[in-house]
């Protein structure tokens, strides 16, 4: 597919008999990702803070799910954008070209063919086997048949070897039937952006989770995971081992200083 202005070409496209082409008067909006991305982060960062205030980290890890979840979906709305601001088989023309019309196909894939469709008020040429004849001909012949989809307009069935052309004022769409391409094996396309941005978001936030659980904790490290007196029946248990644990450290020091000293007999004086 290939659209001119007058002589000069604006746009390319090449389909894989798998999507339609469009003219649309509008560009493409802009994702919802940095929306879903901060309520994200914001819900997620309330309840990981509420987490450490409370000393409960099962809080801070839903809080640090809902943060990842945001993450990811933000992640997800971003690529989609990407792709549809990508995606070469739509083309931005003037409101006037499509006489009201939001969008219109200029070819339809579906049901195993190819249709190229003329618009209402539009002239044009097809070309078959090396010949030409204009559109006012092709649909005498019985060639070019009423469109079932755009009203007022006509379509075609694409075949080998065929080329149509339709000109709207100084736009002209031309569509060509070609042999299919070889995929070439490993071609997939990587986003560089995209990646570092999902490993520093899964980063960023297991750091802020990691934090959550390091403030949650008390001197002696333990986590609790109920309340204050849950805390305070830790630290007893932890003083009351200490204090077991005293004797058995002053009768091994008394045992180490007799081995110091010896065994010889004391000094009676003069």
């Amino acid at each position: 597919m290939s659209v001119l202005w007058k002589s000069s070409i604006l746009h390319v496209a090449h389909l894989d008999g798998t999507h339609d082409f469009m003219l649309v008067t509008t560009a493409v909006e802009g994702s919802r990702a940095g929306m879903a991305l901060g309520a994200g982060l914001g819900v997620g960062a309330a309840l990981v803070a509420g987490g450490a205030a409370k000393g409960n980290y099962v809080v801070g890890a839903i809080g640090g799910a809902v943060a990842l979840a945001g993450a990811g979906v933000a992640i997800a709305l971003d690529d989609a954008a990407l792709r549809r601001k990508r995606d070469t088989a739509r083309f931005v023309v003037d409101e006037s070209m499509l006489q009201g019309a939001r969008e219109l196909p200029c070819v339809l894939n579906g049901g195993g063919s190819s249709r190229f469709v003329f618009f209402p008020g539009s002239t044009g040429e097809i070309e078959l086997d090396g010949q030409k004849k204009s559109l006012q001909e092709m649909i005498g012949a019985g060639i070019v048949r009423t469109s079932s989809t755009v009203p007022g307009g006509h379509e075609v069935d694409l075949r080998p070897n065929m080329r149509c052309k339709m000109e709207l004022g100084n736009l002209t769409v031309l569509g060509k039937v070609v042999a299919r391409g070889r995929r070439v094996a490993g071609s997939g396309r990587r986003d560089p952006a995209m990646i570092w941005s999902t490993a520093g978001s899964f980063g960023g936030i297991s750091a802020l989770v990691a934090a959550m659980l390091f403030a949650a904790a008390d001197d002696s490290g333990f986590l609790s995971q109920g309340n204050d007196e849950d805390r305070l029946a830790e630290l007893r248990a932890f003083i009351q081992r200490q204090q077991e644990r005293q004797p058995e450290q002053q009768q091994q020091q008394q045992q180490n200083d007799q081995q110091e000293c010896g065994t010889g007999t004391r000094h009676a004086g003069p």
